[in-house]
């Protein structure tokens, strides 16, 4: 189920690495559009709709090489750094099981919209 967001997470990489700057992949639910993904090079912004601590919410997900917790807002968002290929396929993992734990939303690619961009 996560081969899908482990292209996207590959796509924001070679985006970069080919010097087109620092490319953004986002997956926004089709249904909330307050349930989000940002894919960079580096980190993960995750939409973080809980109130509570995020260091708890993050450690009952899929353990995750070179993954370390960069800024979180409870009620807003949660960014996470990743060691980018070093970091496939568990980020990918980790990134699915945030969708449906989290988000609450399945991580079926029917049902998030995907948008790129340069940042």
């Amino acid at each position: 189920m996560s081969s899908w967001i482990e292209k996207h997470i590959e796509r924001a990489i070679s985006q970069t690495v080919a010097g087109f700057g620092d490319w953004c992949v986002t997956l926004e639910s089709s249904d909330s559009e307050d349930r989000w993904v940002q894919i960079t090079w580096e980190t993960v912004n995750f939409a973080f709709p809980s109130t509570d601590d995020p260091t708890t919410v993050l450690a009952t997900l899929p353990g995750t090489p070179l993954v370390e917790l960069v800024a979180a807002e409870p009620g807003s968002y949660v960014t996470i750094s990743h060691g980018a290929s070093e970091s496939l396929p568990r980020l990918a993992e980790l990134v699915a099981a945030y969708m449906r734990d989290v988000l609450s939303v399945t991580p079926d690619p029917s049902l998030w919209i995907v948008s790129e961009q340069q940042i």
